[in-house]
């Protein structure tokens, strides 16, 4: 009997240690305002606390109805109160409400030891005119006039791998953007209908990857948008069509011109709304030449390779040889045909 008191003594005591380290956890949200107008900035921020060092990720809400100026910004504290150590890490957000209205931010979540936990949602009103904020020095300096971004800030750039090219010949366009503005959000743009082109979209990262590059002696980060590959479809001169895009803009808010301006200037700025449109090119698509064109030529025009491999160069009769051909190459790889390859009548052969 002793043995089976023993036992569950162990058990309780494992059990009220693991409900105890999953309590010793906590996950708190708050903002430094619940009442704005659109014009205002607010700090959102998730406190996550424990007696370890090793807290847990923090799962963020979804931020669809705020743009994000700044964040997330981390700070992390220790305590050592009575003998008993108390972490804590902050996560905080600076934003700005996208419209007027009622809106509420999700809860954070975290995870710990398979369970998740959740923090409190929070609540907020976007009015009109001017609010009252819990604590008036989070707001930036308001400014009426939408400073304006010039072309020589923003533009965007259609680049060809080649302008003079034959029926069905590859040509690989790149819409690259150059700014040396701070670029909020934009949206997806939508791809040109390109006339006289058959159309192949290529692969361009979801965040795209920046570049930089002085042009007129002006330094600009680069950013590939959209990239696809092009074949001409009929002979003459074709047009590359421009591409189109929406911008938010963060551009910074100054008060009337004065000796101190830079000491007002708001640190955080405000939205603008910015179109921007490429230019064409225009292309010079010739005809292929008549001259040594196969009987069985399909219109597929590019640079390819065949590779051949045999996945073994010595065997028995009735052993089988697998025989592999791999096309590589730039060009309209669909229309190749995988030639049959010449065997000797004494191999069986097997399609693949």
């Amino acid at each position: 009997m002793k043995t089976i008191y023993i036992n569950k003594s162990i058990l309780i005591t494992i059990l009220l240690l693991s409900l105890s380290t999953a309590q010793d956890v906590s996950l708190k949200a708050t903002v430094s305002a619940n009442v704005m107008t659109v014009d205002d900035r607010f700090e959102y921020s998730v406190e996550v606390a424990g007696k370890s060092t090793s807290l847990p990720d923090v799962e963020f809400p979804d931020f669809k109805d705020f743009y994000i100026l700044s964040g997330p910004n981390s700070s992390t504290s220790i305590q050592f109160i009575n003998g008993s150590m108390t972490s804590s890490k902050t996560l905080s957000f600076i934003m700005q409400p996208k419209a007027e209205g009622k809106f509420t931010i999700g809860k954070a979540a975290i995870e710990v030891n398979g369970e998740t936990y959740t923090s409190n949602a929070i609540n907020i009103t976007v009015q009109k005119g001017s609010a009252k904020p819990q604590q008036p020095q989070q707001q930036a300096p308001k400014n009426r006039e939408d400073p304006e971004v010039s072309g020589q800030d923003l533009f965007l750039k259609t680049e060809v791998s080649r302008t003079n090219a034959y029926i069905g010949q590859q040509i690989t366009v790149e819409y690259k953007l150059y700014f040396r503005v701070n670029i909020r959000n934009y949206e997806r743009p939508k791809p040109p209908k390109n006339a006289g082109f058959w159309t192949e979209d290529l692969e361009v990262p979801k965040r795209p990857r920046q570049e930089t590059e002085v042009v007129n002696g002006i330094a600009y980060n680069i950013a590939t948008i959209h990239k696809i590959a092009l074949f001409p479809t009929q002979v003459g001169e074709l047009t590359v069509d421009p591409m189109q895009i929406k911008l938010e803009v963060l551009v910074k808010n100054q008060r009337r011109r004065s000796f101190f301006d830079s000491f007002f200037d708001d640190p955080f700025g405000r939205t603008v709304q910015k179109t921007v449109v490429g230019k064409p090119v225009k292309i010079n698509v010739k005809a292929l030449p008549v001259s040594g064109k196969p009987a069985d030529f399909n219109g597929a025009v590019g640079d390819f390779r065949f590779d051949v491999s045999v996945d073994k160069t010595e065997t028995a009769t009735n052993e089988a040889i697998a025989l592999k051909l791999k096309l590589r190459g730039q060009g309209n790889i669909k229309l190749v045909e995988l030639p049959k390859p010449d065997i000797a009548s004494s191999i069986e052969q097997y399609d693949p």
